[in-house]
């Protein structure tokens, strides 16, 4: 399994590109999906302001309030992504916004690095098709738990 990430113009929260394909890889190998093991998967990571996310927050899921993490899926479940029969496969899109992370690691009282992990993970299990559940947050932890 091949993961490429592909970051906007800015700076996202000051991480690499190695760092994100990092929490990627976890999530993947822990959640068990052995059938996009042949695939080179794709996502796109973008840091976006306040003002920015509230903005797409409003439009895209009706919510007048800024959020620290949005996800966009190209695939409508995880099924449709295993049936993609092409080699690459672009599942989405991931927009953080760091001011917003930053300040909820403070609050927590845990690192920037430990509640990055843990939003963008939640991100990306969107864009594999995961809802809210027990089990799509018990990985979240794990990644935190594995990778801080």
């Amino acid at each position: 399994m091949n993961i490429s990430v592909f970051l906007n113009g800015r700076l996202v929260c000051g991480f690499s590109r190695n760092f994100f394909e990092n929490v990627f890889k976890n999530v993947l190998s822990n959640a068990v999906f052995n059938c996009l093991h042949d695939k080179n998967i794709t996502v796109n990571v973008a840091g976006v302001s306040i003002k920015e996310i509230e903005r797409l927050n409003k439009r895209y899921r009706d919510k007048c309030s800024p959020t620290d993490v949005l996800s966009f899926g190209n695939y409508r479940s995880f099924e449709d992504i295993w049936k993609e029969s092409h080699d690459t496969v672009d599942i989405g899109e991931i927009v953080l916004c760091c001011d917003i992370i930053d300040k909820a690691s403070r609050e927590d009282g845990v690192s920037m690095e430990r509640e990055l992990v843990f939003i963008v993970s939640h991100g990306f299990l969107h864009l594999l098709g995961f809802d809210h559940s027990p089990e799509m947050f018990a990985l979240q932890d794990k990644a935190c738990d594995e990778l801080t």
